[in-house]
C-alpha cells in the first residue's frame, strides 16, 4: 500500500501499510515456505529469528531426547506389568470348590456381609485355570520375547536389558535393568540408556515390530468366530 500521500489518504498520516510475506528458508537445501516464524517439519519445531545475509548459513544441532524415549519404555514396562500380575492372580486364584452359588433361601438365612463374602470368594476363582487366561498370557510373553532382525541382525527386548527375572513365581514380569526404581536390576548396565543415546533408530525400530508382533498377536486370539464376536476373548455368542 504505501506511504501516506495523496494517492493513497485511506492510511493514517506518518505511517505505512506493508504487506505480509510468507517466511522462506532453505533446509539441506530444499526451499520451506510458511506463514509463521514457527513451525515444524521432519518432527522438528522451527523459530526463525533473524534474516540471512546472501549467502550465509545456519547450522544447528539436534540431539535425542533419551530419558523421555526411557521414560516411554519404562511406562510400557509398567502397565504390562500390572496386566500380567492381575491376569496371574486371576489364574493362580484359591480354589472355591465347595462355594456353590446361593439361593434365595439361603441368602435370606444369612447376613449381606457373609454373601457377599461368599460371592465374592466364588468370583475370585473363576478364571482358576483358566485356558483362555493361560493362552494369553502365553502369546503375551512369546510375543515380548521374540527375535526381530534389523539391518541383518536379529535383536530382541533382552538386547536392551529388557527382561525377565530369574525368579519364576514373579510370573514373567519384565524388568529393565540399570532402572534406579528396581530393587533386584538397579545395580545392572543400563543397556537401555545406552543404545538409545548411540543408536536410537535401532532401538526404535526393534520395539516397534516387537510391538506389532503383540498388536497381532492379540488380534488374532481376538477374532470373530462362530462363538465369539471380534474384539473379544470368550465365547459371547454361546
Amino acid at each position: 500500500g504505501g506511504a501516506n500521500n495523496s494517492t493513497n489518504s485511506s492510511i493514517p498520516a506518518g505511517m505505512a501499510l506493508i504487506e505480509a510475506k510468507d517466511s522462506v528458508f532453505k533446509l539441506n537445501g530444499a526451499t520451506m515456505q510458511s506463514t509463521s516464524t514457527s513451525f515444524s517439519v521432519n518432527g522438528l519445531t522451527v523459530n526463525l529469528k533473524n534474516v540471512t545475509t546472501t549467502g550465509q548459513t545456519v547450522n544447528f544441532a539436534i540431539s535425542n531426547d533419551v530419558d523421555g524415549v526411557y521414560d516411554n519404555i519404562k511406562s510400557f514396562v509398567t502397565q504390562y506389568n500390572a496386566i500380567v500380575t492381575e491376569m496371574n492372580t486371576l489364574y493362580n486364584a484359591d480354589n472355591a470348590k465347595g462355594y456353590e452359588p446361593l439361593s434365595e433361601d439361603e441368602k435370606n438365612n444369612l447376613s449381606d456381609s457373609a454373601v457377599e463374602k461368599w460371592e465374592t470368594k466364588i468370583k475370585s476363582s473363576l478364571f482358576k485355570n483358566d485356558s483362555t487366561v493361560d493362552s494369553i498370557l502365553s502369546g503375551m510373553r512369546t510375543a515380548l520375547n521374540s527375535g526381530v532382525k534389523v539391518n541383518g541382525k536379529t535383536y530382541s527386548l533382552a538386547t536392551y536389558g529388557v527382561s525377565t527375572s530369574t525368579n519364576y513365581t514373579e510370573g514373567g514380569l519384565l524388568h529393565i535393568y540399570g532402572d534406579s526404581t528396581d530393587g533386584t536390576y538397579a545395580g545392572f548396565q543400563d543397556k537401555l540408556k545406552k543404545a538409545l543415546q548411540e543408536d536410537p533408530d535401532t532401538v526404535m525400530q526393534v520395539f516397534s515390530q516387537i510391538g506389532q508382533t503383540l498388536y497381532d498377536t492379540m488380534s488374532k486370539k481376538m477374532a470373530s468366530s462362530q462363538v465369539n464376536s471380534a474384539m473379544t476373548f470368550y465365547n459371547d455368542k454361546q
